[in-house]
């Protein structure tokens, strides 16, 4: 009697068993979800190399592959927490206009997938810088942000900042729009200086 009773209950269970699970084969998606980022704060300092120009750069950057042939020197502003560079060149010759135009086809290089691109001039009297941004929008741009600064006689820099990875609009925005204020600052804050 108690196999009985055992086995009437397992089979009751079984049964159970099969009758919650149910037929219900609905698969229910969960939201999707990116790494949290703690931002530091924003800190700056003043560039000591040896350079004909300066700026301001945040304390979480480093200055790095600096060369030079006197007339021309090339710098990267590393966010190495970021994996983002800030590509720097500096010419110092006569041939604005041909500066400018490659500027700006670089610039236009990433119109085929850019939501749009915003020229923002930039005007700073007082220590003879003038140029132009190109803010680049799109979900698969290479370079959102793109800069030249000029003295409008013979000096030209030109930056171009990059993510060195696929270009993931979802999840590199929040960084973009945290250092997008740190190379506003660091136009904001370039002066022209005299190498030794």
């Amino acid at each position: 009697m108690r196999i009985k009773v055992a086995l009437g209950l397992g089979i009751v269970l079984f049964i159970l068993t099969l009758v919650s699970c149910g037929s219900d084969e609905t698969a229910y998606p969960r939201p999707r979800g990116f790494y949290r980022i703690d931002f530091p704060e924003k800190k700056y300092e003043r560039t000591a190399e040896n350079l004909p120009f300066s700026f301001e750069r945040p304390v979480y950057s480093n200055l790095q592959g600096t060369k030079t042939d006197g007339a021309q020197f090339q710098t990267n502003v590393q966010f190495g927490w970021y994996n983002a560079t800030l590509y720097c060149s500096y010419k110092e010759d006569t041939s604005l206009v041909e500066h400018v135009s490659f500027a700006k086809k670089m610039a236009y290089e990433h119109q085929r997938v850019a939501r749009s691109i915003e020229e923002v001039p930039f005007l700073n009297k007082e220590d003879q810088v003038y140029g132009l941004l190109y803010e680049i929008q799109g979900d698969q741009v290479a370079s959102n942000y793109s800069f030249y600064l000029m003295d409008s006689v013979n000096r030209f820099f030109r930056g171009s900042f990059y993510f060195n990875e696929t270009p993931n609009a979802d999840s590199l925005q929040p960084v973009l729009d945290f250092l997008k204020e740190d190379l506003d600052h660091l136009i904001q804050s370039f002066r022209w200086e005299t190498a030794n």
